[in-house]
């Protein structure tokens, strides 16, 4: 009979830290950024790298931010603010973004655009595409870009 009452016990117990977890759990998914926030984020990310806004980069990105360029290196986020800051000397491109995928995953969100290019210097125009695919995460509170990953898109 008491051995029957502790297993009783034991799985009240279980049950209620269950449902203790599935609370919080649920609250930081709740807490996640929305989809339009998420595009918002990307797009304000993309142009700050077509402006060479370094200081913009360097809050919108985590500490802890790395990038797979689109020549298959890792950059951790000092490299890639290096980068930005030999200020663009040439045209800077028109950008579309399209073919938006965004997915929420507990306290993160990862998003997949497509990134369109045209460039015009004097009567040429040259367009080109690369897939982009980011996850944004939070850090002290609020939501960041925590890496990014690039690969061109072949013409056909």
């Amino acid at each position: 009979m008491r051995n029957r009452q502790r297993k009783t016990g034991l799985l009240i117990a279980l049950a209620a830290l269950t449902l203790y977890l599935g609370f919080f759990s649920y609250v930081a998914h709740a807490q996640t950024i929305t989809v339009e926030q998420a595009k918002k984020m990307v797009e304000k990310h993309v142009k700050a790298q077509l402006a060479f806004d370094v200081e913009m980069l360097n809050q919108l990105t985590h500490s802890r931010y790395f990038e797979i360029s689109p020549v298959g290196e890792f950059d951790p986020k000092e490299k890639m603010l290096g980068f930005y800051a030999k200020k663009g000397n040439g045209p800077v491109p028109e950008l579309h973004i399209s073919d938006w995928e965004v997915r929420e995953l507990a306290t993160s969100t990862v998003v997949s655009a497509r990134l369109n290019y045209n460039m015009t210097r004097g009567e040429q125009i040259r367009q080109f595409a690369m897939r982009a695919s980011y996850v944004l995460c939070p850090e002290a509170n609020v939501d960041k870009v925590c890496t990014a990953h690039y690969t061109p898109i072949r013409e056909r």
